[in-house]
């Protein structure tokens, strides 16, 4: 089996890391070659680049370990609902942010796609707001600006996004929230929820610890990073550390193998045990690097890009 530019995101609980547009990641005999591994994270990450071969399998991809995050005492705090549908492409969300730093204590960014419906405080009061008309814009975000600055900010919100079933879409990137009628994608930058804004630095916060039951019709398993995933439609996902937020759900099936979990992607049990002895070797490597042992489990994300179509004939060209 081949796939060729699938987004394939290697979590150790931290960033979540995408490869760019001009990335060819291969699973499978016929197709053993990657260009342009670029992953996307902090500068101040070590890249490890490594390449895995199996009885019909080559992985070659690009990871990026994070040192062990600093927790502050009380960190930003997402809780709630939010719910997709694989079939139509729609998302909503009811999700109340608390702990915010004080600047940012009136002002947060949403998804352009993601229409807000109302915004109360934590115990259900409306709060007015502004963002509707001539609204600001951050990157893949509107800005909004709250008349009053309440302890805790709820919002409701509803939108829906193209579902590219032929994947003929014409980009695919990190900052969509993407749906390819099998699976479905949403990174800390893609903004699915409400992120408390900055309007001075122009910066989000993005990172939160985290208490949010999660529904996606027509999903066979589900994931956030920094909570293991769950079979089934429906799941409550729970992380005391603060983490980039990252959804994905999908059709696919989930695997888990010595201490690797495989979302998205059928592996024979060859592949699983080239694969666990290598990411074993990683977490040892960078375990003994750190002076301490990785904290997480990591998790393999497979989704066929929005736009392999156009991937595929660049990479014919």
């Amino acid at each position: 089996m081949t796939v060729l530019g699938d987004t394939v995101l290697p979590s150790f609980g931290g960033t979540p890391h995408f490869f760019d547009q001009e990335t060819t990641v291969s699973l499978g005999a016929e197709r053993r070659r990657a260009r342009s591994l670029t992953a996307r994270g902090s500068e101040t990450m070590k890249t490890l680049t490594y390449g895995l071969g199996a009885p019909g399998l080559t992985l070659l991809a690009a990871t990026s370990l994070p040192a062990a995050p600093v927790q502050k005492d009380q960190p930003v705090r997402a809780t709630g609902k939010v719910r997709a549908s694989l079939a139509d492409g729609r998302f909503e969300g009811q999700v109340c942010v608390g702990a915010r730093p004080p600047a940012t204590a009136k002002t947060f960014v949403l998804n352009a796609g993601l229409n807000v419906a109302r915004v109360t405080d934590g115990s259900g009061k409306p709060v007015s707001f502004t963002g509707w008309f001539d609204p600001g814009v951050d990157g893949e975000a509107r800005v909004y600006t709250l008349e009053d600055a309440p302890a805790t900010m709820c919002v409701s919100y509803v939108g829906a996004f193209p579902v590219y079933a032929e994947r003929d879409a014409p980009t695919d990137f990190k900052g969509l929230i993407a749906f390819n009628a099998d699976s479905v994608r949403a990174s800390e930058q893609a903004v699915w929820f409400p992120a408390p804004f900055d309007p001075v630095l122009k910066t989000r916060v993005d990172v939160m610890a985290y208490d949010l039951e999660i529904a996606c019709d027509g999903c066979r398993f589900l994931y956030m990073n920094g909570s293991g995933a769950t079979k089934g439609p429906v799941a409550q996902f729970r992380s005391e550390l603060a983490r980039p937020l990252l959804l994905f759900g999908g059709t696919g099936p989930l695997t888990r193998t010595g201490g690797l979990t495989i979302l998205n992607q059928s592996v024979t049990a060859a592949q699983q045990a080239a694969l666990a002895d290598h990411f074993s070797r990683i977490r040892g490597f960078y375990g003994s690097y750190l002076g301490q042992p990785m904290a997480d489990d990591p998790t393999l994300l497979r989704m066929v890009t929005l736009n392999q179509v156009d991937r595929d004939r660049r990479e014919s060209s």
